[in-house]
C-alpha cells in the first residue's frame, strides 16, 4: 500500500529515488542504493505513473536519471575529499529521500545532519522503520523550511558546530530558487560554515522538464534567466560568497562516465543550458 507522499517539490525526492533505483540495477552503475527501491514501492501507482511514457519522453526519462547518476557519484566523490581533508560533520541541504547515512562508509565520529520539510521526514522516517534502516555514521534529522530564516537555529539546535569544519551538499535544489533566494541561502550556509569547510552542489535551469506526479504540485519555479551569475559565472559566484570553486560542465561528466550526452547538452546546441556541478572549499 502506498504511503502519503510528500508535498510540493518535496515528491521530486521521489523521482530521484526512482533514478537512484534503476541506476543501482544497472551492471555498470556507478553506485549501489539498496534502500532507493523501498521509496519508489511507497511511492505506489502515482509514482509509477510520473511522465508520459513513449517516444521521445523515454529518451528524457533515461537522460534524466543518468543526470541524477552522475550527480550523485559526484557528490559522493565531494563528500570522500572532505574526509579525507579532515571534516567530520555533514549537512545535506534539502535531503530529501537521500540515503548517504545508510550507504557510504563513514570513519568514526562522522555526524550527519539532514534538512528538509517535515512532510519529506514523515515519509522517509515511516519507510526506513519498516525495513530497519541502520545509519552507519550519527545521523541527525532537522525538519525546516530553507524559507525560513530561523533554519540555521534549528540546525544548531540538533548539534551541528560551526565552528567546525563541515561538507555541505546542496543537491538538486538551486532550480528551484530564484536568485535572490539562492544567494540568501549560499550566506546563511557561509555564516554555518568553518575555514576549510567543503561544498557539493549543482545548478542548472529548466534541464529536462520535470514530470509531474498525479494530483501533486511543484508549486511555482522562478522564471528562467540565463544572465544570473550563479548561471553564467558558477566560480566567480561562489567565490563571491566565500569559497574557492572547482566547477565541472555537466556535459563533462556524462563524458567521463561514458553515458551518452543528451543533444540539449551538446556544445552546438542551440540554446544549450548551462548546467554544472562543483566542488569547493570555505577560505
Amino acid at each position: 500500500m502506498a504511503q502519503s507522499l510528500p508535498s510540493g517539490v518535496g515528491w521530486t525526492a521521489l523521482l530521484v529515488a526512482r533514478a537512484r533505483t534503476n541506476e543501482s540495477r544497472r551492471a555498470d552503475r556507478l553506485f549501489e542504493d539498496p534502500l532507493a527501491k523501498a521509496f519508489v514501492a511507497a511511492g505506489g501507482q502515482a509514482l509509477a505513473e510520473a511522465g508520459l511514457p513513449g517516444g521521445r519522453q523515454e529518451e528524457v526519462n533515461r537522460w534524466r536519471e543518468d543526470s541524477v547518476a552522475l550527480r550523485t557519484r559526484f557528490l559522493d566523490g565531494v563528500v570522500t575529499s572532505a574526509l579525507m581533508a579532515g571534516c567530520r560533520q555533514v549537512a545535506l541541504v534539502a535531503a530529501g529521500l537521500d540515503t548517504r547515512a545508510f550507504r557510504l562508509d563513514w570513519p568514526a565520529g562522522v555526524r550527519l545532519f539532514e534538512l528538509d520539510m517535515a512532510d519529506v521526514f514523515e515519509f522517509k522516517e515511516r519507510v526506513l522503520q519498516e525495513h530497519d534502516a541502520e545509519a552507519r555514521c550519527e545521523r541527525h534529522i532537522v525538519a525546516a523550511d530553507l524559507r525560513d530564516a530561523g533554519w540555521p537555529d534549528a540546525l544548531r539546535a540538533a548539534g551541528f558546530t560551526p565552528d567546525q569544519p563541515a561538507v555541505w551538499l546542496v543537491e538538486g535544489l538551486l532550480m528551484y530558487l530564484a536568485e535572490e533566494d539562492r544567494d540568501g541561502l549560499m550566506r546563511k550556509i557561509a555564516e554555518l560554515a568553518a575555514p576549510d569547510s567543503w561544498l557539493g552542489l549543482d545548478h542548472r535551469p529548466g534541464f529536462f522538464a520535470v514530470p509531474q506526479l498525479p494530483g501533486t504540485s511543484a508549486g511555482h519555479l522562478p522564471p528562467e534567466k540565463v544572465d544570473d551569475p550563479s548561471l553564467t559565472n558558477p566560480a566567480g559566484w561562489l567565490a563571491g560568497h566565500g569559497w574557492r570553486a572547482q566547477v565541472h560542465q555537466a556535459a563533462e561528466l556524462f563524458q567521463a562516465g561514458n553515458r551518452p550526452l543528451p543533444p540539449s547538452l551538446q556544445p552546438a546546441a542551440s540554446g544549450a543550458p548551462l548546467s554544472w556541478l562543483a566542488s569547493a572549499v570555505r577560505v
